[in-house]
């Protein structure tokens, strides 16, 4: 069952390729091939085994991809030893339906399903169980965050209860470690980069949600209350058979779970949606198998689980078609399901030679489609501004990223400020940069990307071509003049017009804006997200323009004027006008004023902020 599950549900391999994802997933291969710190040279949300979550092949790692795969799958199946009656089965069957699902949801599904087994059958085979989910964590640091509370949970059952000797939490830690210095990570560092790893994690709630449609919203509801009828049901049948130790940390460990998986959803109301229906999909099985084990589901019981897995699995299915493409649902569902009965012989190739070489070539193939041309004065080491890696990397060049490689993941000051310090540092700024300055994603403040680092770069770069991926920057022997001044401050409401301070038409003015979060705010970020803000300037010929504010990547500072009117990242002349004022085109333009633009909900959680302007002046 076990080989047949990982037939079935076994991703295919991914090939490099052009765009934001495919642009994080080629540089933490490379990252994690060239010896890079995570945390430290590489900060995001994958670690240096990224590959294991991203399933990108490569012949030299792709096969320990497998592996991981299966033994989440059998974690996944480990409740039939508690039972395999029918209900049981049936529960697994539509669950299975769904093949195949993403890396989210399979190991969310396995971690629950391992504590389960646990609970019901203790014995210090899970601390074999707890450092197998030790390297996951280092594909994607918010596996961690799902398995600790598990395991500690665990360990809490197995010493205050049991009175055996706690080992999950040790032996996750133990197995990091071991992890962390065999993929090259100093011990030194590894504190200082979990609180830099930490910085990206915590400010993703309000940095990536998105405005969710009425669909959206409804779907939110679907699913909290499927999940409220989940726990109900669970409690209702545990407090009939009478409600003991184990059922209560039970009850614990679906409740974190199905948080977990709620959280990794409905943060960004897209196609991320579908990891929280596959995740709660996969917990119904195991749950069912705990609760039979107890004793016999009654018919009732039985077919409320049963139509708690059939909705779920409708719900996954509706999300999945609804994201797959532009097809109408038939055709769509036609699709999935033909995908789903030829899962078997498509996973099957990969243990034959001619597969794996077909794979191999596929790969090699996709690097060289990547590979581009660029001017002789693209030399030695390189970065990108705001996230286009995958041609840098593919065409062999010197790639060496600034912290947080994707420029739209800086969402606090401590990143922003790291950046800005990797651009200041001769020994660890690129030689070359390729530089567009706009909307990035969502819409965003086309110089949030950016944030404190842009004065720097105008100081220490000249202009020196121009690529599809940006400006080409060239960094100087010797930084050339800036002067920066102090151009006050000024408390705000929302809602309300700030003038900037007065300024000449070569000078960028920088404002470090910081609004007031209160409790709904922080309320807010722990259940679901944050609320969302925009931002709307006024230029100086009476044109506006508005965009989204992610207040946690201005508190540093970040340039509002001059500000590109179209904000498009192929605006070459906006960019280089913006970058440098003194020669600036009809493209860019002064600003005279902004607001921070919140209603309803928004307004409370933000009601005022503050506002410090700055000026840089620099030589021509």
């Amino acid at each position: 069952m076990v080989l047949a599950t990982f037939l079935l549900t076994m991703p295919q391999p991914i090939m490099p390729g052009m765009g934001l994802d495919n642009g994080w997933i080629l540089a933490a291969e490379y990252a994690a091939r060239h010896g890079a710190q995570f945390g430290h040279d590489f900060v995001f949300t994958y670690g240096p085994l990224a590959v294991l979550s991203t399933h990108l092949f490569d012949s030299a790692t792709y096969g320990w991809v497998m592996a991981a795969d299966l033994l989440l799958m059998g974690l996944w199946l480990a409740p039939l030893i508690l039972s395999r009656r029918p209900v049981v089965i049936a529960a697994y069957g539509v669950a299975l339906l769904l093949a195949p699902y993403g890396p989210d949801a399979r190991l969310t599904g396995a971690l629950f399903a391992a504590v389960v087994v646990a609970l019901a059958r203790p014995g210090y085979w899970i601390a074999a169980v707890a450092a197998f989910f030790a390297p996951l964590a280092l594909a994607k640091y918010s596996f961690a965050l799902a398995a600790l509370p598990l395991l500690i949970l665990v360990d809490l059952y197995y010493f205050a209860v049991l009175h055996r000797l706690p080992v999950a939490l040790l032996s996750f830690l133990a197995m990091l470690a071991i992890s962390l210095l065999l993929t090259g990570q100093a011990a030194s560092g590894w504190l200082s980069g979990a609180a830099a790893v930490g910085q990206v994690i915590g400010g993703y709630s309000a940095a990536m949600s998105i405005e969710p449609g009425i669909a959206s919203y409804g779907a939110m509801a679907a699913i909290l209350v499927t999940l409220l009828l989940v726990f109900a049901m669970t409690g209702w049948t545990l407090a009939k058979r009478r409600l003991d130790a184990r059922g209560l940390f039970g009850l614990g460990a679906l409740a974190w779970t199905s948080f977990i998986a709620f959280k990794m959803g409905y943060v960004r109301a897209d196609a991320h949606t579908v990891i929280t229906w596959s995740a709660v999909a996969l917990l119904l099985p195991a749950l069912a198998a705990d609760l039979d084990s107890r004793r016999r589901l009654g018919r009732p019981e039985a077919a409320r689980l049963i139509g708690l897995c059939v909705l779920t699995a409708l719900g996954t299915m509706l999300f999945a078609i609804k994201f797959d493409a532009i097809d109408p649902p038939k055709v769509a569902l036609t699709k999935r399901v033909s995908v789903w009965t030829a899962a078997p012989s498509r996973s099957l190739v990969l243990f034959t030679p001619n597969g794996w070489q077909s794979f191999a070539d596929q790969r090699a193939a996709a690097l060289r489609s990547l590979a581009r041309r660029f001017p002789a004065a693209v030399t030695g080491s390189v970065d990108v501004i705001p996230y286009d890696i995958a041609p840098v990397i593919a065409s062999g060049l010197d790639y060496r990223p600034r912290p947080v490689l994707q420029s739209y993941s800086s969402y606090t000051a401590p990143l922003q400020r790291n950046d800005a310090l990797f651009f200041a540092t001769p020994t660890r700024a690129p030689q070359t940069l390729l530089l567009a300055i706009g909307t990035d994603i969502d819409h965003r403040l086309p110089t949030l990307a950016t944030g404190p680092s842009l004065p720097v770069i105008a100081a220490g770069y000249d202009i020196v071509g121009r690529h599809p991926l940006g400006l080409v920057l060239r960094r100087r022997t010797t930084p050339r003049g800036a002067v920066t001044a102090a151009a006050g401050s000024a408390d705000f409401a929302t809602n309300t017009w700030v003038n900037l301070p007065p300024h000449r038409s070569d000078q960028m003015v920088l404002a470090a804006i910081d609004l007031d979060r209160t409790l709904v705010a922080r309320l807010g970020s722990l259940a679901v997200r944050e609320p969302i803000v925009f931002i709307e300037l006024r230029f100086a010929d009476g044109r506006s323009a508005h965009y989204r504010f992610i207040s946690g990547m201005a508190q540093v500072g970040t340039v509002l004027s001059p500000m590109s009117r179209s904000a498009l990242l192929a605006d070459l002349d906006a960019a280089e006008g913006t970058l440098l004022p003194g020669t600036r085109p009809a493209a860019a333009g002064d600003v005279a004023a902004f607001r921070i633009v919140a209603d309803g909900v928004t307004r409370i959680a933000y009601p005022r902020g503050r506002a410090t302007f700055s000026t840089v002046s620099l030589a021509q």
